[in-house]
């Protein structure tokens, strides 16, 4: 899918379902490595506070907060005592805001704080696998499961998607939350649903009428 990149970029990590890590086989590794480079590269952030400044081909915007802001540096610098590589970014960008770069982390597997914990900034750790089953298991061994996406030929991609430990499989998207359908994560992401019937059914209380005779 021609999209993915940019899918994968696309958040700032800001909402829960935001694409947390990337998992690739490692014979093709080094071309997805620079197809999200190139995608990295394109994103614009603001130059500036003005209206015209914050809109103006703008494609990326700001972590929401210093201490967010921090947490994420933080978690690049440890990815990076641990000898991962900086594909992309990897710095706060020089302009008011909390903005920082989009950023593209390899070498890393499971194990490392920037792939086990929720980063929720534009990072992404992209981590290498040899066979369908072993990336499958990478993804399962999350303590959290609210969405997850398979990209690739669709039969195979919807063939595979329901081995994910989530809530939400997205095939060759990611992060479409629709208002007519449920959504809701398994594990530590959550309990319940929210939209759709299931999520107007959170707010009802079920009765139970036993008659006899």
């Amino acid at each position: 899918s021609q999209g993915w990149p940019m899918q994968n970029l696309k958040p700032t990590g800001l909402p829960p379902e935001s694409c947390r890590s990337f998992s690739m086989n490692c014979t093709i590794s080094m071309g997805v490595e620079n197809a999200l480079w190139r995608a990295g590269e394109m994103q614009s952030c603001p130059t500036g506070t003005s209206r015209a400044a914050a809109i103006s081909g703008v494609t990326f915007g700001p972590v929401q907060n210093a201490p967010q802001l921090a947490r994420v540096e933080a978690l690049v610098q440890d990815a990076r005592t641990q000898g991962a590589r900086i594909v992309c970014g990897g710095q706060r960008l020089d302009r008011p805001g909390y903005f920082y770069a989009p950023t593209i982390v390899a070498g890393l597997s499971n194990g490392a704080r920037l792939v086990d914990e929720e980063q929720f900034g534009p990072v992404l750790p992209v981590i290498a696998y040899r066979t369908v089953d072993e990336a499958v298991a990478l993804a399962n061994a999350s303590s959290m499961g609210l969405g997850g996406s398979v990209w690739g030929d669709v039969q195979a991609a919807t063939a595979l998607a329901p081995r994910l430990e989530c809530g939400t499989v997205w095939v060759n998207g990611h992060a479409e939350v629709l208002p007519h359908c449920p959504f809701g994560g398994s594990k530590m992401s959550g309990v319940g649903v929210e939209f759709g019937l299931d999520g107007l059914l959170e707010y009802t209380q079920p009765q139970l009428l036993n008659i006899n005779g």
